[in-house]
């Protein structure tokens, strides 16, 4: 969606492996995309910026994940190349290692599967109905990767600063090879029973960019955003019949430069053979919008671009509506203040001391 343009001062590109691209939205959808980008870059310092709240100068979200995920891990850094300092020990107690294990193990086994209450309109228990919604969530979590997501969802909330899961219903639909009664070889399209259904989808946390940092709820974000990067194989068959496919090459992004209202094709050095996916969504404005390779792959309508997950409601009149709500669901370990931070403090980040402690102790 971004990239770093350098013209001179007769405004010539001079940025290395940049150049003028071939695709030329409408000015309104021109409009659209230069807004989303500025929503994109304020996801991306959010997630870079430093915060106090993370007890330390210098301390921004992704640096303290990657700090606390290496102490997760044992990590264990490089003997050094000095001869004096070469023979001591650089090992790691796996204290904090265990205990969060030991955690989310106990964690699990109480909450993996919900208990399920229900109530008649008389406020009355009604057990009938509460067996039945039981039989309903346990056939799903039976028939979905609801228990790897979950064990894995709970492993993140404990040594990241936040943790997602991602929730939808699934219908995935397989071209077949069928060979007929002539010998031919026919194809024929079947839904993928074993795939489709109920999924619970772990969010790696850089993944979510989001509006406000000081918003604690998610539901609560003007917009978020999801971005990451696929196989460009998995991206043709997500929209290889949109029109702008054509548009769309791995490696090389769109970028938009907003003084000269013109896009340009920047080569990613970092990721030569995957798109760039992102898909914006705004509650404010009921839209929901993919991004590959920084194209639109929205509607022709733009007021069609649909946030796709909804929830039951009420209008000002009484009557039944579907209102846009998040598919993510945010959470994590412990609370750093009065509800207002948007991240958490982990459990690797609470036992930090002990572990610094313990090593040096055994050091």
């Amino acid at each position: 969606m971004i990239g770093k343009l350098e013209f001179d001062k007769s405004g010539k590109l001079v940025t290395p492996n940049a150049s003028v691209s071939s695709y030329a939205p409408s000015p309104d959808i021109q409009v659209l995309i230069a807004q989303v980008r500025k929503d994109f870059e304020l996801g991306l310092a959010n997630l870079t910026r430093p915060y106090s709240e993370f007890g330390g100068e210098g301390l921004d979200p992704l640096t303290v994940a990657e700090r606390d995920k290496k102490a997760f891990n044992s990590y264990e850094a490089p003997a050094s190349e000095d001869p004096d300092e070469s023979w001591r020990w650089n090992g790691i107690r796996p204290i904090t290692r265990n205990k969060i294990i030991g955690i989310a193990g106990h964690f699990i086994a109480a909450m993996l599967f919900p208990g399920i209450f229900a109530q008649n309109e008389q406020d009355e228990e009604d057990k009938d109905a509460a067996n039945l919604m039981r039989d309903l969530i346990l056939w799903n979590v039976e028939n979905s990767n609801y228990k790897e997501s979950y064990l894995f969802g709970v492993m993140a909330a404990l040594f990241s600063p936040a943790a997602y899961f991602e929730v939808e219903f699934a219908e995935i639909i397989r071209s077949i090879k069928e060979r007929a009664e002539n010998g031919k070889i026919r194809i024929r399209e079947a839904i993928d029973e074993l795939q489709s259904g109920f999924k619970l989808h772990n969010v790696p946390f850089d993944e979510l960019l989001f509006d406000n940092v000081y918003e604690y709820e998610l539901q609560k974000q003007r917009w978020i955003g999801r971005r990451r990067y696929i196989s460009f194989d998995d991206a043709k068959a997500r929209f290889g019949k949109h029109k702008n496919w054509k548009f769309v090459q791995p490696g090389i992004r769109a970028v938009y430069d907003a003084q000269t209202s013109g896009f340009y094709d920047v080569y990613d050095e970092l990721n030569p053979n995957l798109v760039e996916w992102f898909v914006y969504y705004n509650l404010a404005e009921d839209q929901q919008i993919d991004f590959v390779n920084g194209i639109y792959f929205g509607e022709d309508n733009l007021e069609a671009n649909l946030i796709k997950h909804r929830r039951a409601a009420k209008d000002l009149k009484g009557k039944a509506i579907l209102i846009p709500v998040y598919q993510y669901v945010k959470f994590g370990y412990s609370p750093i203040d009065e509800k207002r931070f948007f991240f958490y403090k982990s459990a690797v980040n609470e036992l930090g001391p002990q572990q610094r402690l313990v090593d040096r102790m055994w050091q």
